[in-house]
C-alpha cells in the first residue's frame, strides 16, 4: 500500500491535470535572483575592511533583506578585477574586499565560504559571478596591485583599451589561467553556479582599436579575418570551462549574462528586430546563441535594460527573441532595476511604477523564460517607486523553487522525508518531520512544506506552499495557523542540490474530515491527525 501511495503521489506532484497551473498566482518554479556587485563597492561591502565581524554582519543583513522580498538566488561578484573575494593560489585578494590588493581579512576568515553557507542556510542558491577578462578599472597604477596580480605578474597578457587593461582573449595562456581559476573555485567551494557577465572583448570606444593584431598573426590558424578569430577565442574559453566544470562537479550550473541583443536583424535575418548600437556577436565577439545550441552553458540571463515599446531596443521583442532562441535552456531576464525612476525623453516609461511589473508579467507568459535577475542589490533595497513592495506583496508573495537547470544523472535522488505526528499548540498546527530513516542516500538541500484544504491537493500551486526550509535548519519544524472545525492536509517534500523535488511519502491530516452524504472510504476517519491516501483526497 505504501508503494501505491508513493506512485500516486508522484503522479499528483508532477501533473498539471488537476487544478491547472494557469490558475496559480505565481509559478511554483521561478528564478528570483539579484546581482550583488562588488566592483567599486557598488553593493558590498559598503566600505572595504579586514574586519571579519563587520563583513559577516553586513552580508547577513543584505541577504536577509533580499530573502524578505522573495529572492531565491544570489549572483555575487567574487572576481571583479582579476582578483578574489576568497583565498586563492592563483590571484590576490581584491582591494574591494579589504581595501588593499593582496591583503586578507583578519583571523583567516574565508569570505566566500561564509557567503555560501549563509545563503544556503536561508534556502537560496549561490552563483559565483566572475568577470573573466577585466584586469583594471580606469587609469590604473600598477603599483596598487599585489605582486601576483596579472597586471604585474603577466603584463604581456594584458591589452590597454579605453583607459583600462583587459586580458588578451587570443592568448592560450590566458584561457588556461581562467580555466585554472574556475577549477579552483568549483573544486573548493559548494557553489550552485559559475556566472559570467557581459564583458568579453571590450565595449567599443569610438574609433579606438583593440591592439591584438600581433596575437592574431601568431595564432590566427585558418581564420581569414580577425572578427571570426576573436569569436573563436571566446568560444574556446566557454567550451573549455564548460568541460572543466562538468568534469569536477556536474551539478554546478554554468551561466552567462550577456548584453541584451545578440544581433540586429539588419545584420542577420535571424537576429532580433532591433537597432542596437552594439551587439554581442558583432562587437563583443560573444556568440551566446551558439553556446546555448552547443550545450556549453546551462542558462542565459540577457541584460534587457530597456522598456517595453522602446523603438531602438524593445524589451518585449528582445525577450521573445531569447525565448525563441534558447535551445531549450532556461532564460532568466536581466532587469534594469537601477533605471527605475529615471525616465527620459527616449524612455519615459522608467518613471512609470508599472513598467517592471509589466516586464515580469511578460516573462511569465513566454515559454523558456523561467524567471528574473535584478541589477542590482542596492536598487532593490532602495525600493524605487515602490517596486520592491510589489515583489514582496504581489509577484513574490508566495515562495518558489528555482528551476531545474542541470541534469546530473550521477547523483542519486533524495528519499522523501517522514512527517512526525502533527499536533496543535496554542491554536497553531505544529508540523515536524525528519530525513528518511530507510536510507541516507543523499542529504536534501531543502524541504517544501505544503498545506491543502481537505480534498483539494495541488502540488503545482505555489499558494499551497507555506515554507521552503533549508535542510541545514537547526530544527525541522513549521508552525501554521489553525481554526476549530478546519480539516487540513499537510505534505513535506525534499529538494536536492539540482532542484529536483521528491514526491512526499504521505499526506497528514489535522482536524475532522468534512461530512459527505454518501458513504466514505473506510480509510478516512474523523481523527486529530492521520495519513490519508492520494485517491481518498480526490474521491472527496
Amino acid at each position: 500500500m505504501k508503494n501505491y501511495i508513493r506512485r500516486q503521489l508522484l503522479v499528483c506532484l508532477f501533473s498539471t491535470v488537476v487544478f491547472a497551473a494557469n490558475a496559480q498566482f505565481a509559478p511554483k518554479r521561478e528564478m528570483r535572483g539579484v546581482w550583488i556587485a562588488t566592483v567599486m563597492n557598488i553593493d558590498f561591502p559598503i566600505q572595504p575592511t579586514t574586519d571579519d565581524a563587520r563583513l559577516r554582519d553586513e552580508f547577513v543583513r543584505l541577504i536577509d533583506q533580499h530573502k524578505a522580498l522573495g529572492i531565491n538566488a544570489l549572483f555575487v561578484q567574487i572576481r571583479p578585477m582579476a582578483d578574489a573575494f576568497y583565498p586563492s593560489n592563483l590571484v590576490p585578494y581584491s582591494r574591494f574586499l579589504t581595501g588593499q590588493s593582496g591583503v586578507a581579512p583578519a583571523n583567516g576568515f574565508d569570505m566566500l565560504a561564509f557567503m555560501i553557507q549563509a545563503t544556503h542556510e536561508r534556502g537560496m542558491e549561490f552563483h559565483a559571478w566572475l568577470n573573466p577578462y577585466r584586469v583594471s578599472m580606469d587609469n590604473p597604477t600598477p603599483s596598487v596591485f599585489a605582486e601576483n596580480h596579472i597586471l604585474r605578474a603577466h603584463p604581456d597578457w594584458c591589452v590597454f583599451y579605453n583607459k583600462r587593461y583587459i586580458m588578451n582573449p587570443g592568448l592560450p595562456q590566458v584561457r588556461n589561467h581562467l580555466n585554472d581559476v574556475v577549477a579552483e573555485l568549483v573544486t573548493r567551494y559548494n557553489l550552485d553556479g559559475i556566472h559570467f557577465d557581459d564583458y568579453f572583448y571590450p565595449y567599443k570606444n569610438g574609433n579606438e582599436q583593440f591592439n591584438d593584431y600581433s596575437t592574431y598573426e601568431q595564432f590566427r590558424g585558418g581564420f581569414a579575418n580577425i572578427e571570426d578569430w576573436r569569436r573563436n577565442n571566446v568560444d574556446l574559453l566557454i567550451q573549455q570551462l564548460s568541460l572543466t566544470i562538468k568534469k569536477i562537479r556536474p551539478r554546478v550550473q554554468f551561466g552567462i549574462s550577456p548584453f541584451g541583443v545578440w544581433r540586429n536583424i539588419a545584420k542577420d535575418a535571424e537576429g532580433s528586430d532591433t537597432r542596437a548600437g552594439m551587439t554581442n556577436y558583432d562587437d563583443l565577439y560573444a556568440d551566446v546563441r551558439k553556446w546555448l545550441r552547443e550545450g556549453w552553458i546551462d542558462y542565459v540571463v540577457p541584460q534587457i535594460y530597456w522598456t517595453i515599446g522602446f523603438s531602438i531596443a524593445d524589451h518585449d521583442k528582445i525577450v521573445r527573441w531569447w525565448s525563441a532562441n534558447s535551445a531549450g535552456k532556461p532564460v532568466y531576464v536581466g532587469h534594469g532595476a537601477y533605471r527605475i525612476g529615471q525616465g527620459s525623453a527616449r524612455e519615459p516609461a522608467w518613471s512609470d511604477p508599472a513598467e517592471l511589473p509589466r516586464q515580469i508579467r511578460l516573462s511569465r507568459s513566454l515559454p523558456n523564460v523561467r524567471g528574473s535577475v535584478y541589477f542590482s542589490s542596492k536598487s532593490l533595497i532602495n525600493n524605487p517607486l515602490g517596486f520592491s513592495d510589489s515583489l514582496r506583496q504581489n509577484f513574490y508573495r508566495y515562495p518558489a523553487l528555482p528551476p531545474e537547470a542541470v541534469k546530473d544523472t550521477s547523483l542519486l535522488a533524495c528519499e522523501p522525508p517522514e512527517i512526525r505526528p502533527i499536533t496543535t499548540e496554542n491554536g497553531r498546527v505544529v508540523i515536524r518531520w525528519q530525513q528518511s530513516r530507510r536510507t541516507q542516500r543523499r542529504q536534501p538541500f531543502q524541504y517544501v512544506v505544503y498545506r491543502f484544504p481537505y480534498g483539494k491537493v495541488d502540488f503545482t500551486n505555489s499558494q499551497n506552499i507555506i515554507s521552503i526550509m533549508p535542510s541545514e535548519a537547526k530544527e525541522l519544524v513549521v508552525y501554521d495557523r489553525f481554526s476549530e472545525g478546519e480539516a487540513l492536509l499537510y505534505a513535506v517534500t525534499a529538494v536536492d542540490c539540482q532542484n529536483r523535488e521528491t514526491p512526499p511519502d504521505d499526506v497528514a491530516q489535522i482536524g475532522s474530515s468534512p461530512s459527505r452524504p454518501q458513504q466514505s472510504p473506510p480509510s478516512v476517519q474523523t481523527a486529530p491527525r492521520k495519513h490519508v491516501s492520494w485517491w481518498t483526497m480526490f474521491w472527496r
